[in-house]
C-alpha cells in the first residue's frame, strides 16, 4: 500500500498565492470592456478554424497538395492559439 506524500505549506507561500490572485483579479477587472470581447472572440473563432480546416481535411484525401495545405494551416492555427495563450497570460 502507497502513501501519498503530504507537504507542509508555507504561509509564505500561501500569502504570495492570495496577493497574485487579487493582481490578477484587479488586472482583469481594469481591462476595457473592448479588450475583453476580442479576448472572447479569440477564445472562440480560433479553435472553430483549427477544427474546421481538420475536419475538411479528413474529407480532403484525394487531393494531396489541399490536404498539406490544410494541415499547415492546422500548425498555423495552433500556433496562434498558444501564442494568444502565452500572450494573455503573461499580461
Amino acid at each position: 500500500m502507497e502513501t501519498i506524500p503530504s507537504y507542509a505549506k508555507l504561509q509564505k507561500d500561501q500569502q504570495q498565492f492570495f496577493d497574485l490572485k487579487r493582481s490578477v483579479y484587479k488586472k482583469v477587472n481594469s481591462l476595457g470592456k473592448e479588450r475583453l470581447k476580442w479576448i472572447k472572440i479569440k477564445t472562440i473563432i480560433l479553435p472553430i478554424i483549427y477544427f474546421a480546416f481538420y475536419i475538411v481535411a479528413l474529407n480532403q484525401n484525394q487531393h494531396l497538395f489541399f490536404y498539406y495545405i490544410l494541415y499547415a494551416g492546422m500548425g498555423i492555427t495552433m500556433v496562434f492559439l498558444f501564442l494568444n495563450i502565452i500572450h494573455e497570460a503573461s499580461n
